[in-house]
């Protein structure tokens, strides 16, 4: 009777296993904001609106036209990591944008992902981008220092680096360490 049990466990478990795979190898499995252009959240010394770009996933964009008066984080786009964060866990933050500065010099953009509440303290790494006036994929990668409620992160990234325009596509946070 135990080796018959034992059969039917394997059984189970080999069937079980490809759609564990196909799962784990979905990355939208994996994704804990919206990605959504419209709802992000835009802040500081700037203008935006909604514009609509071919070139960009989705078709839809925000540009934001940031005054450089000020610190680079005055004006600033944050999206919510709206599920449970537990420490260890490794956030994959992925971005659209292009950007142009008045002065034609070449734009940089900070980003980070932190609490979101004052100090505002980041949690784990921070990535300068290059900005380019292309729509371009940019990445960052950290890991969770400790756990954190749904809606206690944000991934944002600084516009006021300079007078600049600065398109911002979809935005998409991971959380490659289990999947939803």
């Amino acid at each position: 009777m135990r080796k018959r049990h034992l059969l039917i466990a394997l059984a189970t478990a080999s069937l079980c296993l490809p759609v564990m795979a196909h799962a784990d190898d979905d990355p939208m499995q994996h994704l804990i904001n919206n990605p959504n252009p419209a709802s992000l959240v835009i802040y500081g010394p700037q203008t935006n609106k909604k514009i609509k770009d071919s070139g960009v996933q989705g078709g839809g964009a925000i540009e934001v036209k940031a005054t450089g008066v000020g610190e680079s984080y005055a004006a600033a786009v944050q999206t919510s990591l709206d599920k449970p964060i537990k420490a260890g866990d490794q956030i994959e933050c992925d971005i659209f944008l292009k950007a142009k500065r008045d002065d034609g010099q070449p734009p940089v953009l900070h980003s980070r992902v932190q609490i979101n509440e004052a100090p505002y303290s980041n949690v784990g790494a921070e990535a300068d981008f290059n900005v380019t006036d292309q729509w371009t994929l940019y990445t960052l990668k950290t890991t969770a220092d400790k756990d954190y409620d749904a809606g206690k992160l944000v991934f944002v990234v600084h516009l006021n680096s300079a007078k600049q325009t600065v398109d911002v596509g979809p935005a998409f946070v991971f959380d490659n360490s289990r999947t939803y």
